[in-house]
């Protein structure tokens, strides 16, 4: 029987460290749930829309980059996208951030990255929501 060696434990996060990534990290996720309203609004626009999606294989969380949504689509989407703001600052907030701050910071990179079309990335995430 052939035995493996462990690779050493990696070193651990600093608390700080650790809370910073959790909130990016649940951030993340609250992003790409806006940004997947956003783009069934926008699929929803047209029938063949969604089977250009479909055979892109694209998520909808990418339609925006592929079709501009009209500025009602974006305001009804993030009108619902931010109910959880207040349990990822409850469980997992850091920087001092409240509720009403983190969903500004949110939804203000949200309707950016539909405004450029710019990808959303976690580093680009990360840097919009430092203080």
């Amino acid at each position: 029987m052939k035995t493996s060696t462990l690779s050493p434990l990696p070193v651990l996060l600093s608390d700080d460290d650790l809370h910073a990534q959790v909130l990016v990290a649940a951030s993340d996720m609250l992003v790409l749930r806006a940004l997947e309203l956003i783009g069934k609004r926008i699929v929803r626009d047209e029938r063949s829309r969604f089977q250009t999606l479909q055979r892109s294989g694209r998520p909808f969380f990418e339609a925006y980059q592929i079709w501009t949504p009209a500025p009602t689509q974006i305001d009804a989407a993030l009108a619902t996208a931010w109910h959880n703001c207040d349990r990822v600052v409850a469980f997992y907030g850091y920087w001092d951030y409240t509720e009403t701050h983190l969903r500004d910071v949110l939804d203000n990179y949200v309707r950016w990255l539909v405004k450029s079309g710019q990808p959303h990335n976690r580093h680009t995430l990360t840097l919009a929501l430092q203080p």
